[in-house]
Parts: structure tokens; sequence; C-alpha cells
């Protein structure tokens, strides 16, 4: 006898578009004398479930970043706001055993 097990429900990431909005302030006198880290930056992360419309977002604060840091903030809080994504499109289409 086989038993099936239920596998559980997962967002399909094809579905999921990552949206970033950023900004800056302050200015660099000579771009290639200043590292991008002496300007103040910010960002906003949202995660948007494209067929029902929920989505979910954090802030990156106000912070000195270089480029690379704020590309790997932004990739860690896409990966961090992802499962709460699936959890709210789960609860508005009533998955069960959820």
């Amino acid at each position: 006898m086989t038993s099936k097990k239920k596998e559980k429900w997962k967002l399909d990431p094809a579905e999921v578009v990552v949206l970033a909005d950023s900004g800056s302030s302050g200015r660099r006198k000579h771009a290639t004398k200043a590292g991008r880290a002496t300007c103040i930056t910010h960002s906003c992360v949202r995660l948007v479930h494209i067929p029902t419309g929920i989505e979910v977002s954090e802030e990156i604060p106000h912070g000195n970043y270089s480029r690379n840091e704020m590309k790997l903030r932004k990739q860690s809080l896409s990966v961090k706001l992802l499962p709460v994504l699936e959890n709210v499109v789960a609860k508005h289409l009533k998955v069960s055993g959820r």
C-alpha cells in the first residue's frame, strides 16, 4: 500500500515580483576620490504576488552603505520577505493546513 503524503503548499516564485525604491542624500564632489559610502542612502524592498496583488515591504534604514553592501542587504531582505508573503497569500487564499 502506498501512502500519499500531501505536499505543503508553496508560493510559486514566478508569480512574485521584487521591487526596490531607493534614494540618497548628499553629494560626492569627486566620484573617484570619495566612496559611495560617504553618502546617506536608504531603500525599500517590496514583494508583490501578481495574481492577488498582495504585497509586503520593509525598509533598509538610512545609512552609509557601499554599492555591494546595499545590494546584499536588498537580497537578504527579499529572502526574508518571501516566507512572509507566502503566509499572507496562503491566508488570503484560505489554503488548508497552513
